[in-house]
């Protein structure tokens, strides 16, 4: 297996500023023992929610958990941790997935097997953040509706003229087609690298 790190564009992750990261400080600063608040801060002047932190955790692990669920049931190797628009790599498909607890959309329920789908900003901004990166594999985004105690929804988005070149079909009309995880897997199989 090739190093991940080169496969995600090194140059590009070395070359980035390392992003700022608040530390709570444990202990109150006099300035807030004066205003009565209590709340831990950090240096830089940023007060902590606690709200916003349970969120933010909550939303990293519901990603990290569908990036191994999807590693487990369509192939492609988990290499989110590198903090780069691909979150998976397969042999045909750089994948990125989104995951959300939300109520599934009415336009999910009625695709089948495929259909084409209208290019909105949440297909094209994954799509694009992906385009620079590992040129010899074609984008791949999957959305994914999750809820307790019911099989997780995957809806998996291509570009239609990667899939007519990678199978020789027909090209459906519109820039970007939808499908069911089942219909991909019927249709392309796993996606191991």
């Amino acid at each position: 297996m090739t190093d991940l790190r080169s496969s995600l564009g090194a140059a590009r992750l070395a070359a980035e500023q390392r992003r700022h990261r608040h530390h709570w400080d444990v202990r109150p600063t006099p300035a807030m023992m004066e205003d009565g608040d209590w709340r831990f801060s950090c240096r830089c002047g940023v007060y902590q929610r606690p709200e916003a932190t349970h969120k933010g955790r909550s939303s990293s692990r519901l990603g990290k958990d569908t990036e191994r669920r999807i590693e487990r049931q369509y192939g492609p190797q988990k290499v989110g941790e590198y903090n780069d628009a691909i979150d998976l790599i397969g042999r045909t498909w750089k994948w990125q997935s989104k995951a959300t607890r939300g109520p599934l959309p009415r336009w999910v329920a009625k695709v089948d097997d495929w259909a084409a789908i209208e290019a909105h900003a949440w297909i094209t901004h994954p799509m694009d953040h992906m385009e620079p990166l590992r040129r010899d594999l074609r984008p791949l985004l999957i959305r994914s509706w999750v809820r307790v105690g019911v099989r997780p929804v995957d809806i998996i988005i291509v570009r239609v003229s990667d899939w007519a070149e990678e199978h020789g079909c027909p090209v459906p009309m519109g820039e970007y087609m939808a499908m069911t995880g089942t219909h991909f897997l019927d249709c392309h199989g796993r996606d191991e690298a």
